[in-house]
């Protein structure tokens, strides 16, 4: 189990979506 990657993918995933937003 990689938490690392899955902590990373989720962090790029919610920056995109807040930078979407703005």
């Amino acid at each position: 189990m990689n938490n690392l990657r899955l902590y990373r993918f989720v962090s790029v995933a919610k920056f995109r979506t807040i930078f979407n937003a703005h």
